[in-house]
């Protein structure tokens, strides 16, 4: 293990761990040890105890056997462990001969609830957060939380969430409602869940004195930011604004557990914000559970289409990253 990684590990993954919380959201820098964290104490774990872990990503392809060893049991790691077998063999992670970790599609997790995952202490759910935001799966919310009940039933196992910094527009960010970080705030501790955003200068400055680092420091340094320094990338400003004093109201939007109002002032731009009239008489709902029926109930009116119109044409604003972050998830869905 890197020095890098080695202080990740000792450091921050064993703080969160400390926390015992069911949910660690953790998202860092690329390369600087999120996942290899998480893979070197599933084997530590299995080799002193027996207790056994899941491997989660969004989609079947990712775990296809042909690449499965690889993926979770990596070259660095078999080094280090190199007086024990990792293997990957028969659906399984397996440890000297012995099933140590389960991978878990969670586009198929409806599927896995037959399995067994009682010795099951630590789940990693890797790549969480998708750049760009299309990919996710169409009731992405409801199938984790599926697998929360699957692996999870009536004990207390550690999910980690681990991502690149890429967005804070993400489905689980807007579910489960989960705050920003203040600026230089690293660990959030909430009562149900952790929120990590490590940084390390020591690992900023290798990277900087290395030939890639170098280059892209200089080269594009909004890049370098976001891949070394943890600053967040699909993120900005942008049509963020303050809604004038001049605006009536136009209807509301129930997304799933979100409400969202949308206003328009004397020169047609559409604000959204979380404040709402209770006394409106448009409503929209849409849930990600039924896509068809949501894109149907939105295709009756007129005003949704000028809504839609208004985000396509770059006409319609926010009063906050939070209410951006409902609004871009909303239209993602109903139109890709």
């Amino acid at each position: 293990m890197s020095e890098d990684k080695k202080f990740w590990f000792d450091y921050t993954y064993k703080r969160i761990k400390a926390c015992h919380r069911l949910v660690n959201f953790v998202v860092g820098a690329r390369g600087c040890g999120k996942t290899f964290a998480f893979k070197e104490d599933a084997v530590s774990s299995f080799l002193k105890d027996g207790s056994q872990f899941v491997y989660m990503r969004r989609y079947e392809k990712e775990l296809m056997e042909a690449k499965a060893r690889e993926l979770f049991f990596p070259l660095d790691l078999r080094k280090k462990y190199a007086e024990h077998e990792l293997v990957y063999r028969n659906g399984y992670y397996m440890i000297d001969g012995k099933p140590a970790g389960f991978p878990f599609p969670l586009s198929t997790s409806g599927e896995m609830k037959s399995i067994e995952y009682d010795n099951v202490t630590n789940i990693c759910f890797d790549e969480f957060i998708i750049k760009g935001g299309s990919g996710y799966l169409p009731n992405e919310m409801f199938l984790f939380n599926e697998a929360l009940v699957t692996i999870g039933r009536m004990r207390a196992p550690q999910f980690f969430l681990m991502s690149n910094n890429i967005s804070w527009q993400n489905p689980y960010f807007t579910r489960y409602k989960i705050p920003r970080l203040e600026k230089g705030e690293e660990l959030f501790l909430a009562k149900r869940y952790t929120l990590c955003k490590p940084k390390s200068e020591k690992y900023k400055k290798a990277v900087a004195e290395s030939p890639v680092g170098a280059f892209l420091k200089e080269m594009d340094p909004d890049y370098f930011d976001y891949a070394f320094d943890n600053e967040t990338h699909d993120e900005t400003n942008d049509f963020i604004a303050d809604r004038p004093k001049n605006t009536r109201y136009l209807c509301t939007i129930n997304f799933d557990n979100d409400t969202v109002g949308i206003w328009v002032d004397n020169a047609g731009l559409l604000y959204a914000s979380l404040k709402t009239d209770p006394s409106a008489l448009i409503t929209f709902n849409c849930s990600r559970a039924d896509l068809k029926k949501s894109r149907l109930n939105f295709k009756r009116g007129g005003i949704f289409d000028r809504i839609q119109s208004a985000y396509l044409s770059d006409r319609l604003f926010y009063e906050d990253q939070t209410t951006k972050g409902i609004v871009t998830e909303l239209m993602r869905f109903v139109l890709y």
